[in-house]
């Protein structure tokens, strides 16, 4: 458990500064730590933890700090008297940030999302090519390969426990895991046929910055822009992961739309042009039930009724099949590409 008090004049010695006041936003042991500080000098700050080894700590705030001076909208961190970009409390990192005001973005109509995929783009953009002090130890995803043989087997194991059910909500995800399981190796045999092995190694495209949990409630409205915050998932890795992200938070509850999702992408490639093998990625990405497996694997459907999971499967599967034929045609096996 934080010691606040001793926490808050750790943050005066550290940043040479005097607070006049300080709220405690959130706080869960040993998992995130969020706090509002205002200086007597009327600066105010954000005070953040996430509990995370302090490589990962200094991965996150250096990659903000770098962002921030490419023109990237997020709060920046602040340096400590000793030049550091987080201080130790009680073994825990803790980062001080300018204090960001704003509302969260609204996620309501198509403009909406097209607004923070343009945000998304400019990031990944301004992320190729960054060159992290010495000692910074840089952050990946997974090997999609090793993701997609897991996210696989995760389907089939919900299966073998959950899907006996043949009525009800677990009966409709059991009748359409069939389908998704289908394209996932579909998406998974892409995967191997494509350059993904030289890009993870870096020699196929540039490498960029995701953000990793990219949804309207991490982008603020500040001062007539949109600005990114909690980057506690950033790390390197294909743009998809961030569009998959946000398009699924706008789908919710909304009938799959082919003229938005088509927008979204060409959207970001204006942008954030992509290589050919990159944009390839991506369209696999697109097309693997990412989506779908997390739903299982995190129970979500416990709290939908079985109307919403109905419509929510269809949403999925309309959306699944306007990928396979835009970027493989009707059957990927055959070697036949449909139009990027």
């Amino acid at each position: 458990m934080v010691t606040t008090e001793k926490l808050y004049e750790r943050v005066e010695a550290a940043y040479d500064i005097r607070l006049q006041s300080h709220e405690l936003i959130k706080h869960k042991p040993d998992s995130s730590f969020v706090a509002k500080l205002v200086a007597e000098s009327g600066d105010a700050y954000a005070l953040k933890s996430l509990f995370e080894p302090p490589e990962r700590q200094r991965f996150i705030a250096e990659s903000e700090r770098l962002l921030a001076e490419r023109g990237v909208g997020l709060a920046p961190p602040v340096r400590a008297k000793d030049g550091r970009l987080f201080f130790e409390h009680e073994g825990a990192p803790y980062v001080l940030y300018e204090w960001l005001p704003g509302e969260g973005a609204p996620l309501n109509k198509p403009d909406d999302l097209l607004r923070i995929v343009e945000l998304s783009a400019r990031f990944h953009r301004a992320s190729a090519g960054m060159e992290y002090p010495s000692g910074v130890q840089e952050y990946g995803h997974l090997d999609w390969r090793e993701e997609y043989a897991q996210r696989l087997r995760s389907i089939e194991d919900w299966l073998a426990k959950e899907g006996r059910t043949k009525s009800g909500k677990k009966g409709l995800i059991a009748a359409a895991i069939p389908y998704f399981l289908k394209t996932g190796e579909m998406a998974f045999r892409e995967l191997k046929k494509s350059a993904y092995g030289a890009y993870a190694e870096g020699s196929a495209g540039a490498r960029t910055l995701v953000h990793g949990d990219l949804h309207n409630k991490n982008v603020l409205i500040h001062g007539g822009s949109l600005k990114l915050i909690d980057f506690e998932d950033v790390r390197y890795d294909a743009p998809s992961k961030d569009l998959i992200r946000i398009h699924s938070m706008y789908a919710k509850r909304r009938a799959f739309e082919a003229r938005t999702f088509r927008l979204m992408l060409q959207r970001y490639l204006e942008i954030n042009p992509l290589s050919q093998d990159v944009r390839r990625l991506v369209e696999i990405d697109l097309l693997f039930p990412h989506v779908f497996e997390r739903t299982l694997r995190k129970k979500k459907y416990k709290k939908m009724t079985e109307e919403e999971v109905a419509f929510y499967l269809e949403h999925e599967r309309r959306r699944t099949e306007y990928a396979k034929k835009r970027f493989f045609g009707s059957d990927a096996s055959s070697g036949k590409e449909g139009k990027a």
